[in-house]
């Protein structure tokens, strides 16, 4: 006999908030081994959590960050700027802190906006100071040194990122410390110091595994790479970039593809072979432009026309410059589109907090008035009870003797 019972598949068990929080951690983790996995995993927390929450922001923040290391610059500027501003509704945190230092380390290196990478910076400051977490200012100081660095403030930028490197010497995360050293020897590298750069960046080396940190292995080695072209250690260097190019994925890895060929390029300049720059700094300009890489644009240009002049190009030097201006001016066009939105935004957001806290308002005076309302019924209720008592007494009562009256009696009897 066959049997037509339906079989009711049981509901899925309903995700929790300790699910997306573990799924938020899961993406933060890949973001270096596996960054379009982690990307995915973000999507997916971003998902599931509780709008306006600060789940919502920390998975904002990863998801932000997956889409820098993607190359997404404009999902990455707005999915940053999300989540640091949804997790600071929620007072000063660490989640809050470290959202406000990547946007701002997002703006300054990845998109070239320095003077809104720095008030996001000086917010996750702000926030640090409030913690009062040595540490967290550790991390705050190493991504803030080299910004200043990248707007001329060398000696201040070096300030920082010395304190910063004392700050984390001790820290049981070897990653932070691998960072500040990695900053410090990038800002030696923008002041020209190509000698004191080396020591901090083969510290950094020896803190990496390849299994767990391939970017910032291939970042490392391409950094140090140059510091050692400009003391004329070429064959090493040559070495630490043929090292970083196997590390690095030119379809996944934009960001850090286009930076290790502006590197190469640099490389060979400082190494006195002009024409063995062309080939990565175009390749590099190709990747730059799809993109939308307007910052490093103007530094592969640069490198190029210089590259281009020294090999005797004079005309290919001039078209270089020619687009470099025309680069420069695409980029602040873009910095001030980019202020104009931040700037709307933020009346945007002012307005809402306006709104809100108009409506906090008017929801707790209609309460006190409730609450008023209801004292002041419950003194009629009162009142005309204790009325009604006094007329029932009056009924059965004479009014000069107080004694039971006439009524009372043919009742009783």
């Amino acid at each position: 006999m066959t049997d037509h019972s339906v079989v009711v598949a049981a509901p899925p068990a309903p995700i929790t908030n300790s699910d997306v929080d573990a799924w938020i951690d899961r993406a933060f983790e890949l973001l270096n081994p596996d960054t379009a996995a982690s990307h995915e995993l973000a999507s997916q927390a971003l998902e599931a959590a509780d709008p306006g929450s600060a789940s919502a922001g920390r998975a904002h923040h990863a998801r932000g960050m997956s889409a820098a290391l993607l190359g997404q610059t404009d999902l990455a500027r707005e999915q940053l700027r999300l989540g640091a501003e949804t997790l600071d509704c929620f007072g000063a945190s660490t989640a809050a802190c470290r959202a406000w230092r990547d946007y701002g380390s997002v703006l300054a290196f990845v998109i070239g906006d320095l003077h809104a990478g720095l008030e996001a910076l000086e917010q996750a400051l702000a926030v640090s100071k409030e913690l009062d977490d040595l540490h967290e200012e550790g991390l705050l100081l190493s991504r803030l040194g080299p910004v200043l660095g990248h707007a001329g403030r060398h000696e201040e930028s070096l300030h920082q990122l010395e304190r910063a490197v004392a700050l984390l010497a001790d820290s049981p995360h070897s990653e932070a410390y691998a960072v500040a050293l990695s900053n410090l020897g990038h800002s030696h590298l923008l002041a020209g110091n190509y000698a004191r750069a080396i020591a901090p960046l083969r510290e950094e080396r020896s803190l990496h595994n390849v299994d767990d940190a391939r970017l910032r292995v291939a970042n490392c080695n391409a950094n140090l790479a140059n510091a050692l072209a400009g003391v004329g250690e070429r064959d090493e260097a040559q070495a630490l970039l043929a090292e970083a190019r196997s590390l690095l994925n030119p379809d996944t890895d934009g960001h850090q593809w286009v930076d290790f060929l502006l590197v190469s390029g640099r490389v060979a300049l400082l190494g006195g072979a002009p024409e063995g720059a062309l080939k990565p700094l175009q390749e590099g300009l190709a990747a730059a432009g799809s993109h939308s890489m307007h910052r490093i644009k103007i530094e592969l240009l640069t490198a190029l026309a210089e590259a281009q002049e020294a090999s005797g190009d004079l005309a290919g030097a001039l078209r270089s410059e020619r687009a470099m201006r025309q680069a420069e001016r695409r980029w602040l066009d873009e910095q001030s589109a980019n202020q104009l939105r931040t700037m709307e935004s933020e009346v945007e957001l002012v307005r809402e907090r306006a709104e809100r806290e108009a409506l906090e308002k008017a929801r707790a005076e209609l309460e006190e008035k409730v609450e008023e309302r209801t004292a002041e019924l419950q003194v009629q209720m009162r009142e005309r009870e204790a009325a009604r008592e006094m007329a029932r007494f009056w009924a059965d009562h004479d009014w000069l003797t107080r004694l039971p009256n006439r009524r009372q009696l043919i009742v009783a009897l």
